[in-house]
């Protein structure tokens, strides 16, 4: 029989769940989230609790977190004062930006232009598309879910539905995006990255 490492939920720290679940729950996309606040300043920031939800609407979640002052961050302000955001992916080159990015810039600051990251206009909502992404989603808030855990932190968690898609049509294979082609960077824990490799059913894996 295998040993395990088996670990109560409820007998770890904030921290140590944390660190657990997002060594765990891997890898995972990276919505690249870019949103204008009411004074009309862009911001940019990446989030990693990101996935689709539904096809039929077509929903994306997003994932926030409180900062350690209890204050919500900068796009999740934005996005529940203008119910709109564009979630970009991230490919392997952008990799040393979006980390830029994620760093803790006071609100108003603006990353596309802090960070040297050329932005293109939406055609559905105000927020712009990263010019460098190679998929963009245009969206616009759909409803919110909030969780209050033990160290009274707020997570919120944002259900966007999906007004356009952006594709380059070199990444437009066959009728279909081809992750492949564009390569988006998934998040694994701390500082550790992956991207794609692509595995046939009848491949030998080793």
């Amino acid at each position: 029989m295998n040993e395990t490492v088996s670990l109560l939920a409820e007998d770890l720290t904030q921290k140590d769940r944390y660190r657990t679940m997002i060594r765990l729950i891997v890898p995972r996309p990276i919505a690249w989230v870019s949103t204008v606040g009411t004074s009309g300043i862009k911001n940019l920031a990446p989030f990693s609790f990101f996935n689709a939800v539904s096809s039929d609407p077509p929903i994306v979640m997003i994932s926030f977190a409180s900062k350690s002052d209890g204050t919500q961050k900068d796009t999740l302000r934005n996005i529940l004062d203008t119910k709109e955001l564009v979630i970009n992916i991230v490919k392997e080159s952008d990799l040393k930006k979006m980390i830029e990015t994620s760093k803790d810039y006071p609100y108003g600051v603006d990353e596309f232009e802090e960070c040297g990251i050329n932005s293109i206009p939406s055609l559905t909502v105000a927020p712009p598309r990263l010019e460098s992404s190679p998929i963009s989603l245009e969206c616009t808030l759909d409803s919110i879910k909030e969780y209050i855990g033990d160290a009274h932190l707020k997570t919120t968690v944002v259900f966007a539905k999906i007004k356009m898609f952006h594709i380059l049509k070199s990444e437009y294979k066959d009728g279909k995006p081809d992750p492949f082609s564009f390569k988006p960077l998934a998040r694994l824990g701390g500082q550790d990255y992956a991207a794609l490799e692509r595995l046939e059913p009848n491949d030998e894996v080793v």
